[in-house]
């Protein structure tokens, strides 16, 4: 099945707890003096529920009008649980680092790796049995300011993982994380025996459980406060994103003053840009999974004062540059043209 990329508003994951099914059958021995452990699942099922509580009116119609445009639970979506989003193992409001979490050692050879979050356990414990989750969806090259305001960061902040091979921090140019995968490949493979290490955000691809996508209940407690009781989210590992017959419309809107964010698709076909100094630009989504033709893409830039670079997100390469509109709006229009690996991004420039 098909995955949004959008993320549930972070406002409304407040009262979600988290389960945890380690999927451990137990069975007592008939002489009643034992019993019999068997794993049944190589990593544990997460879940999430939505706890009673009150919600505002204009909460409630936000959220029922999230889970309407994903028609229930056909398509699932990004979710950030407030408990577990960063790498930063020991503290999640801390800021992650490149050294966070290993990856592998390289070997010279292999230039692509899975993104991987290990939950430790005491120094002393039994490291063979740490849990290295990769189901995780890792936040890259977004501008979301709702999500910054609850981590405490500061408005246009561009959520960006990081990457260490031999604790040498590798520029984004030199690298590439493919969210359908959940991999980061390198323009060059690591050298034999040095670590690869990464650090970042993450949110969790789930979808909306069985039981409330057959009966989605909602309750006005009074004019003013509501609620959503048994609303169970489900996660759904590798799952694909919205197959590109499929256009999402919608538009998107992205105000940064620092660091390059990546536009996609599947967050909004029209895409408002302001970028707040000199020197910004974006990437176009990798063209990997879309179809030949278009437009995928209608990129305008809103800014009366500064103008922005669109680069591709595989090459880096620079396509073009939006100019600064002070008395119109310039645009492109964004296509995908050639066949297999010869495909590129090509665009046409308008002018509001």
């Amino acid at each position: 099945m098909a995955m949004d990329l959008v993320r549930m508003p972070p406002e409304l994951s407040r009262g979600f707890v988290r389960a945890l099914d380690f999927g451990t059958k137990f069975t007592r021995l008939r002489d009643g003096r034992g019993e019999e452990r068997v794993r049944t699942i190589e990593m544990p099922d997460l879940a999430w529920q939505a706890s009673k509580g009150l919600f505002t009116q204009r909460r409630i119609e936000e959220f029922a009008g999230f889970i309407g445009a994903r028609l229930g639970g056909f398509y699932a979506f990004r979710f950030w649980d407030p408990t577990d989003f960063s790498t930063n193992g020991t503290n999640q409001q801390g800021v992650p680092s490149r050294l966070d979490q290993f990856i592998a050692y390289g070997d010279g050879v292999t230039d692509e790796f899975p993104l991987v979050r290990t939950y430790r356990s005491t120094p002393n414990d039994k490291a063979e049995r740490l849990r290295a989750d990769d189901r995780m969806l890792p936040i890259v090259g977004e501008v979301d300011d709702r999500l910054a305001r609850k981590m405490g960061l500061a408005a246009g902040t561009v959520f960006e993982p990081e990457f260490a091979v031999n604790g040498v921090l590798i520029p984004t140019v030199d690298r590439h994380v493919n969210l359908r995968t959940r991999k980061v490949r390198f323009a060059s493979p690591p050298t034999a025996g040095h670590a690869i290490t990464w650090g970042g955000y993450y949110d969790w691809p789930v979808r909306l459980g069985q039981d409330a996508d057959a009966n989605f209940e909602q309750i006005m407690e009074s004019w003013e406060a509501g609620n959503v009781p048994n609303i169970p989210l489900v996660l759904v590992p590798f799952e694909r994103m919205t197959p590109e017959t499929d256009d999402p419309g919608g538009v998107q809107s992205i105000a940064w003053i620092s660091g390059t964010p990546t536009i996609n698709k599947a967050q909004g076909k029209v895409v408002e840009l302001t970028p707040g100094a000199t020197g910004l630009g974006v990437f176009l989504q990798e063209w990997t999974d879309l179809n030949y033709g278009g437009p995928h893409l209608i990129v305008m830039n809103r800014s009366a004062s500064f103008a922005c670079d669109i680069l591709d997100e595989i090459t880096g390469a620079t396509i073009t540059t939006l100019a600064a509109t002070p008395s119109a709006t310039s645009g492109i229009m964004c296509f995908v043209r050639g066949v297999g690996a010869s495909r590129t991004w090509f665009v046409t420039q308008f002018y509001v």
